[in-house]
């Protein structure tokens, strides 16, 4: 099996938002979504290139394994969601205070 570790600080969502001003009637139109830090986004397609995830481009957490291995500890096994960064980042928050009893 194979292991992968990235700094936990780059398991994180950014926020991404917009804005459009409509210059005939002066709305503003905004628009905020979430993306993944670009270090973790380059690991995700590092591990579907390598056969390890098949990844869903056309929205949030359809990520999913196809070979099993460990990221920071975490072991996916093949069928799992992998999800993204920021989803990520809370399970393994929630891993580390159950496994150092503060949950």
């Amino acid at each position: 099996m194979d292991y992968f570790e990235i700094n936990p600080k780059y398991i994180e969502s950014c926020t991404v938002s917009y804005r459009r001003v409509n210059r005939s009637g002066g709305c503003v139109y905004g628009t905020v979504g979430s993306c993944d830090h670009p270090s973790f986004a380059a690991l995700r397609d590092h591990l579907e290139a390598k056969g390890y995830i098949k990844t869903w481009r056309g929205g949030w957490n359809g990520d999913t394994v196809l070979t099993k291995f460990v990221l920071n500890g975490k072991l996916f096994e093949e069928g799992d969601r992998f999800p993204s960064a920021g989803a990520m980042s809370v399970s393994m928050r929630c891993k580390n205070k159950r496994n150092h009893g503060e949950c």
